[in-house]
């Protein structure tokens, strides 16, 4: 009889230790999975302080953007300037040709 409770407290604390390593594992893991969580969320604001933020400011800044219209509009103008000489010249060169080719022909009669 006494065998027979030994064995029952014996099986029974096997079974509570278990049950016991089982509940510390999960606690610890999520532990571990709430410790991920918050660095990664730490992570996530450090980044965007440091690495993101300065970025976008530097991007965006409003010294670029005026730079970067001035010469848009700088090179608009360019264009504008050289397809305005490259027509003219076209018309004078079509000019020029047709006052050559109307030198040359006669008319008949």
């Amino acid at each position: 009889m006494l065998a027979t409770i030994s064995g029952d407290v014996a099986v029974g604390m096997v079974l509570a230790s278990a049950c016991m390593w089982m509940i510390h594992i999960a606690a610890w893991g999520i532990f571990l999975s709430f410790l991920a969580w918050l660095i990664a969320a730490v992570l996530a604001l450090v980044i965007s302080q440091y690495v993101v933020h300065p970025t976008v400011k530097f991007v965006l800044s409003d010294r670029k953007l005026d730079d970067v219209t001035r010469r848009v509009f700088g090179l608009t103008e360019l264009f504008y300037a050289q397809g305005v000489r490259s027509s003219q010249d076209i018309w004078h060169a079509l000019k020029r040709t047709a006052g050559t080719v109307q030198g040359r022909w006669r008319p008949a009669g």
